[in-house]
């Protein structure tokens, strides 16, 4: 078990915790974009269905 100062404890969670925030963000923009092409691809069809 290694000795960490409080104020270092701290940095380290918070850079944990920032680290983790960039992650689901990320993950939340991937989501939004598989959204986007699905979403594209749903107006398509409904475009295609239209000028038939």
């Amino acid at each position: 078990y290694t000795h960490i100062e409080p104020k270092d404890l701290h940095k380290k969670l918070r850079e944990d915790k920032e680290e983790k925030k960039n992650e689901d963000l990320k993950n939340l923009i991937d989501q939004l974009i598989e959204q986007q092409k699905l979403t594209m691809k749903v107006l398509e069809a409904i475009t295609e269905r239209i000028k038939e």
